[in-house]
Formats: structure tokens, sequence, C-alpha cells
């Protein structure tokens, strides 16, 4: 959707550092309360770059910019 409307698209991961940011602390119950289910493995994957949600986002993006040709900026 967003080809005809730009030249390149920058995509970066979330980024929080640790769990006394007032980010993290404001979406910690929302996240805990809404995804009781999902919450540890998302935490995990906000305050890990290591973490394999990422490197699998990664493989899809550049897939995506290989099969597209799209001018994607990937910084995760």
């Amino acid at each position: 959707m967003l080809l005809p409307h730009t030249d390149v698209i920058w995509i970066y991961s979330l980024s929080i550092n640790d769990r006394s940011e007032k980010n993290w602390l404001n979406i910690h119950n929302i996240l805990k309360n809404q995804f009781t289910d999902k919450f540890k493995r998302i935490e995990s994957a906000i305050f890990s770059k290591d973490d394999i949600y990422w490197t699998k986002l990664k493989e899809k993006l550049e897939a995506l910019k290989n099969n597209q040709q799209l001018n994607l900026n990937i910084h995760l």
C-alpha cells in the first residue's frame, strides 16, 4: 500500500532497554491482562534482540524485499 507513496521504508524493532523504563511500565499491565497466554513470549521479544521473533521477522521482510523488489531498510 505504501509503495506508490514512498521511495524507501525504514523498519526498526521495538526498543525498550530495561523493565524500569516508563514505556515498559505503561504497557506491562495491558500486555499481561490482554495477552495472558502470550505475555512471556512478548516480553522475551521486547527485551532480547536475539529472540527468534526478530530473526523470523527479518527473514520474512528480506524475502518480501527481494520478491517484490521493495526498497526496505531493515534494522532488526
